[in-house]
C-alpha cells in the first residue's frame, strides 16, 4: 500500500476531525477531552467495526451535534458564566450542583460497554457465570446449615447458662444424689430428665410415642413455654397429682388434627387417662430430636429411686461453668461417702464435667459442618483462580483492544474500572443464580442429612444468609477480577503498541501469574482431596467391621402390649409366645426372636458381675456387664454364633434353675484361663444367687461400629419376663416388602399393640455410620468437582501458553528439534506450578486434618496413605490435562507458522 493510500485508509478509519473538535470545544478543559475520548473510543471498537465506514462517520456527526445541542441549552439557561458539568453526550445534562452526576454518567456508560463487551464473547461469559454459580450456591448452601445449627443461638431463655451435667453413665444420678445437689448446689440449679415410651391409645390408634419423663421445672429450667397452655407446675410432680401431659407441634398436628381444643382434654397412655396441659411451639428445641410427649415426674420419697436421672442446669448469676464443675466434684464424693460409703476415685472425678448444653446438643456436628464449611470455601476459591485464569487469558488476547484506548489517551485505571465492571456484572449474575441454585441444595442437603444432626428445622435461606451470599459475590469479584485486570493494563502504550502488531510469544510476568494461580488451586485441591481421603478411608475401616451379627434380611418393630390386657408375668410370656409364632407363619419368615435392648439402639440393663470361684472383698469394686434378656431363637436368626453350650430353649422357664449365656468378653474377664465357661456359675450383683452359665456366644457390639464390645450376659425370657421386646425376623426376598405383614401379623395378636422402632436391621445399623459416610461423600464430591476445575484450568493455562508460543515453537522445530522432545518438555514445564501446588498444599492439608480428628476412625490424621494418594491423583491428572495441548504443540506445522508471521 503506498504512503497516500495509506494516508486515506487511515483517514476512513479514524473519527471526523471536525466533529471531534466540536465535541472538545463544547465541553471546556478537561471535560471536552473525556467526552471525545469515550465517544472516540466507541466510534473505533464498536460502532466502526459493525457499521462500516460512512454509517460509522454519520453516526459520530450526530452524536457531536447532540453533545452540542447540549451544551449549548445548557449555557443559555444558566447564563455566560455558569459552569458546565460533564454528562454523557447523548443524554441529558445532571442537576445542577449534582456532584455525582458525573460518576453516575461514566458509570452508565461503563455499564453499556461492558453489556455490549459480554454479549460480544456469550461462551466465556456463560462459563464464569455458571462457574461462580456453582462454587457460591454450595458455599452459600453450606453456610445456611452451619447458620442453622451452630451460629443460630438455642431457643432457650439466657442460652449461654444452660449446662449438662455429667456422669449419668459410670455412677448415674439417682433421684437421692439429684437432691442432694439441689440442696447444697450454690452456682447452678438442676432439673432431671430420662427417656421414655408412652403408648398412645385411643384416637389414631395404638403408637409408641417416644419422649421423657421431666422434672416439673423442666421447662421453666429452660425458659421455655408451650405455644397452647402452660407448662408443667410444681404441684404436677406431687405424689397422687392428676396425671398430665405436654405434646410435641409434631404430634399434635400429625394425630390430633392440630385441634387447639387439646389443651385440656384427656388422651389415653395405655389405660390411663391423662390430661393434655400444653403443645409446644414449632421451633422448640427437645433435648433429643424425636421426643414427641413430656410428662411430669412424681418425686416421691420411695419413688424413682434408681431410675438414672440426666441432669440439665441453669448457671446462677455471676457463676461460670468451671464455679459449676468444681463445685460438682466436691459435691458428688460427699454424697457418695456419707449415703453409701463409697471413696470416689481419679477415674470417677474425671467422669464429673459440667459442659454447656449448646455443646452437648450439637456435640460432633460442629465438627462435621466446620470442616465442611472450610471445604466449600477452599472450592470456591478454586473456582475464583480458575475464573481468574480465564479473565487474564481473556485480557491478553484483548491487548490490541486495550492498545487501541490507550492510544486514544484513556489512562490505565480508565481500563481497570471498564474491566472491573465487566467482572463484577459476571460476579453479581453469577451470584444470584448461585442463591437460587442454594435454595434447591438446601432442601436435597437437609433430606439426605443423618438424623444424628441436630437442629435440622432450624435450617433454611434466612436474612443472614442471604446476606452471606451478596458478601461472598463481592468477594469473589475482588479475588477473580482484580488481579487481572490490573494484569492486563499494567504495561506501558508502546509495549502494548508493540505486542498489539505481533504475535510474539507471552510475556514473563503475565505466564508466572498463570503459574501462580495455578499453584494456588493445586495447593487447595491437596487439602481437599487429602481430606476426603482421610474420610474414605476411615469409612471403609467402619465398613469392614463385623459387628457380630448379620443385620441384611433382618425385620426389626418393638411391640407394646396394653398393661390392662397382659397384667401379670404368665400374661406376657404368653403373648411374647403368641407374637413369635404369628411372625414366623409370615411365608417368607425364616426364623424370629426377641430382646430386650436390640443392638445398635440406646438403651442397656447394667449390673456388676464376679466368678462363683473368686471371693468377695467388701472394699473390692466389681467389673460392670450389660444384661440383656432375649428369647429363644434371637441368636440364630441375628446369625450371632454361639461358639460353646446350647442356645435358650422354651423349657428355661421361672421353676427351673437360673440360666445365662455369656459372651466372649465376660468369659475372659471371668475366667481368663479358661476356653469353655459352660456349667460355671456366676454372680450378679453383690447378693444375688448363682446363675448357671450354659453357653457362650461371639461378641456384638451393642452401641455402635465405632464402640468395642464389652461383657455381656444374656438372660431367657421365660425367666425374667419383660414387657416391651423387640421382634427381629430373618427373611428371604424384599425384607422392606414383607414389614407392613409381619405388622399385622403382630396386630393379629391384639389390634391394640403399639408398635414403635418398625424397620429393618440394615438401616439401624448404616445410621451408627451416617454421619461418617455423608462427610466423606460431600468431601469426595467436593474433592472430584476441585479436581475437574483444576483440571480444566491447568488445561486452559496450558492451552493458552502453548498458543502464545507458536512462533517460537515453530522456530524450535524448523530448527530441528524433535516432536518427542518438544512434548516432554512441553509437560514438564506445565508440571512446575503443579508440582509447587502440591509442596505448598500437603502441609496445609496436615494442618486441616486437626478438623477431621474427632470424627475419624482407626485413621490417623496424618494417615501417609492419604496424603500420597492426593498428591498421586493430582499428578495424574494434571499430566493428562497438559497432555493434549502439549501434543498439539509438538505437531505445530514449521512452514505454516513462519508464513503467517511474516512481514
Amino acid at each position: 500500500m503506498s504512503g497516500d493510500a495509506g494516508k486515506q485508509h487511515e483517514n476512513r478509519m479514524a473519527p471526523p476531525r471536525l466533529a471531534a473538535w466540536l465535541v472538545e470545544r463544547c465541553w471546556p478543559g478537561l471535560d471536552g477531552e473525556a467526552v471525545a475520548g469515550d465517544l472516540d473510543e466507541e466510534f473505533l471498537l464498536y460502532v466502526r467495526p459493525r457499521r462500516g465506514a460512512l454509517p460509522a462517520r454519520a453516526w459520530y456527526w450526530r452524536q457531536a451535534l447532540m453533545a452540542l445541542g447540549t451544551a449549548l441549552k445548557r449555557r443559555l439557561s444558566s447564563g455566560p458564566h455558569s459552569p458546565i458539568h460533564p454528562s454523557k453526550f447523548h443524554g441529558p445534562p445532571p442537576f445542577k450542583g449534582r456532584s455525582g452526576g458525573a460518576f453516575v454518567s461514566r458509570l452508565l456508560q461503563d455499564l453499556r460497554y461492558a453489556f455490549r463487551g459480554l454479549r460480544a464473547r456469550p461462551v466465556i461469559s456463560l462459563v464464569v457465570i455458571l462457574t461462580l454459580a456453582l462454587g457460591i450456591g454450595a458455599a452459600t448452601s453450606v453456610f445456611s446449615v452451619v447458620d442453622g445449627v451452630i451460629l443460630d443461638p438455642l431457643p432457650y431463655q439466657q442460652p449461654h447458662r444452660l449446662i449438662k451435667l455429667y456422669p449419668d453413665q459410670l455412677l448415674p444420678f439417682g433421684m437421692p444424689a439429684v437432691q442432694y445437689l439441689e440442696d447444697h448446689a450454690q452456682s447452678f440449679e438442676v432439673a432431671g430428665w430420662t427417656r421414655s415410651l408412652f403408648p398412645l391409645t385411643g384416637q389414631g390408634g395404638p403408637e409408641d410415642a417416644r419422649g421423657a419423663r421431666v422434672f416439673a421445672s423442666h421447662f421453666s429450667l429452660l425458659g421455655a413455654r408451650p405455644a397452647l397452655g402452660r407448662a408443667f407446675q410444681p404441684q404436677d410432680g406431687r405424689p397422687g397429682a392428676p396425671p398430665v401431659v405436654i405434646l410435641s407441634h409434631a404430634l399434635w398436628a400429625r394425630r390430633y388434627g392440630s385441634d387447639p381444643s387439646i389443651v385440656g382434654r384427656t388422651i389415653l397412655i395405655g389405660d390411663t387417662s391423662v390430661e393434655v396441659v400444653g403443645v409446644m411451639g414449632r421451633d422448640y428445641q427437645p433435648m433429643e430430636r424425636d421426643w414427641l410427649i413430656w410428662q411430669p415426674a412424681q418425686r416421691s420419697p420411695d419413688s424413682n429411686m434408681h431410675t438414672p436421672w440426666a441432669l440439665n442446669g441453669r448457671l446462677r448469676e455471676g457463676y461460670t461453668v468451671e464455679h459449676a464443675q468444681q463445685e460438682l466434684r466436691s459435691l458428688l464424693p460427699e454424697f457418695w461417702l456419707s449415703e453409701h460409703g463409697y471413696q470416689a476415685t481419679e477415674e470417677d472425678f474425671a467422669q464429673m464435667r459440667v459442659v454447656p448444653l449448646r455443646d452437648w446438643i450439637l456435640q460432633d456436628s460442629q465438627a462435621i459442618l466446620w470442616t465442611l464449611m472450610g471445604a466449600v470455601l477452599s472450592m470456591l476459591l478454586i473456582v475464583c483462580a480458575n475464573v481468574a485464569n480465564l479473565l487474564l487469558a481473556q485480557g491478553n488476547a484483548r491487548r490490541a483492544e486495550m492498545s487501541v484506548r490507550l492510544a486514544l489517551g484513556a489512562g490505565r485505571w480508565r481500563l481497570v474500572r471498564q474491566l472491573l465492571t465487566e467482572s463484577a456484572l459476571l460476579g453479581l449474575a453469577g451470584g444470584l443464580l448461585g442463591m437460587l441454585a442454594a435454595l434447591a441444595m438446601v432442601q436435597v442437603g437437609v433430606a439426605n442429612m443423618p438424623p444424628q444432626v441436630p437442629r435440622l428445622h432450624n435450617i433454611g435461606i434466612s436474612a443472614p444468609v442471604l446476606l452471606f451470599g451478596l458478601l461472598l459475590s463481592l468477594l469473589s469479584i475482588f479475588l477473580f477480577a482484580t488481579l487481572p485486570a490490573l494484569q492486563t493494563t499494567r504495561r506501558s502504550l508502546a509495549w502494548s503498541l508493540q505486542r498489539a502488531s505481533t504475535r510474539s510469544s507471552l510475556g514473563a510476568s503475565g505466564l508466572r501469574f498463570n503459574q501462580l494461580l495455578v499453584a494456588s488451586q493445586v495447593a487447595l485441591m491437596v487439602v481437599l482431596l487429602s481430606g476426603a481421603g482421610l474420610m474414605l478411608r476411615s469409612l471403609w475401616h467402619l465398613l469392614q467391621i463385623d459387628p457380630g451379627f448379620d443385620s441384611q434380611g433382618v425385620v426389626v418393630m418393638r411391640p407394646s402390649p396394653p398393661r390392662e390386657s397382659y397384667p401379670d408375668d404368665a400374661g406376657l410370656d404368653q403373648y411374647h409366645r403368641q407374637i413369635r409364632e404369628a411372625a414366623r407363619a409370615v411365608p417368607g419368615v425364616l426364623s424370629v426372636g426377641q430382646i430386650q435392648f436390640l443392638p445398635m439402639h440406646p438403651g442397656g440393663w447394667r449390673t456388676t458381675f464376679r466368678a462363683s470361684d473368686q471371693p468377695l472383698a467388701d472394699e473390692e469394686q466389681l467389673p460392670v456387664t450389660n444384661a440383656r434378656v432375649v428369647s429363644p431363637g434371637y441368636f440364630s436368626t441375628m446369625r450371632t454364633a454361639l461358639l460353646r453350650g446350647r442356645d435358650f430353649q422354651d423349657s428355661d422357664r421361672q421353676d427351673q434353675g437360673p440360666v445365662v449365656i455369656v459372651n466372649q468378653a465376660l468369659a475372659s474377664a471371668a475366667w481368663p484361663e479358661e476356653d469353655d465357661p459352660t456349667g460355671k456359675q456366676l454372680f450378679i450383683g453383690r447378693d444375688a444367687s448363682p446363675l448357671q452359665v450354659v453357653g457362650m456366644v461371639r461378641d456384638v457390639r451393642q452401641s455402635s461400629l465405632r464402640e468395642e464390645s464389652h461383657p455381656e450376659i444374656y438372660v431367657p425370657l421365660g425367666q425374667q419376663p419383660w414387657r416391651r421386646m423387640f421382634l427381629v425376623a430373618r427373611v428371604e426376598g424384599r425384607a422392606d416388602e414383607l414389614v407392613p405383614v409381619i405388622q399385622q401379623a403382630v396386630w393379629s395378636v391384639n389390634d391394640q399393640t403399639a408398635l414403635s422402632h418398625v424397620g429393618l436391621m440394615s438401616e439401624a445399623v448404616g445410621a451408627t455410620i451416617a454421619d461418617s459416610r455423608f462427610l466423606a461423600s460431600l468431601l469426595t464430591a467436593f474433592g472430584a468437582l476441585a479436581l475437574l476445575l483444576g483440571a480444566v484450568g491447568v488445561y486452559g493455562v496450558m492451552s493458552y501458553t502453548v498458543t502464545r508460543r507458536r512462533l517460537e515453537l515453530g522456530i524450535r522445530l524448523a530448527l530441528g528439534a524433535a516432536a518427542g522432545g518438544l512434548l516432554r518438555t512441553t509437560i514438564l514445564r506445565g508440571l512446575v506450578p503443579v508440582g509447587v501446588g502440591v509442596l505448598i498444599g500437603t502441609p496445609a492439608a496436615l494442618l486441616a486434618s486437626r478438623l477431621l480428628s474427632s470424627v475419624l476412625f482407626r485413621t490417623p490424621q496424618h494417615d501417609p496413605v492419604a496424603f500420597a494418594a492426593a498428591a498421586a491423583l493430582l499428578l495424574a491428572v494434571a499430566t493428562a490435562a497438559l497432555y493434549i495441548p502439549a501434543r498439539r504443540a509438538s505437531r505445530i506445522d514449521p512452514a505454516s507458522i513462519l508464513r503467517a508471521d511474516a512481514p
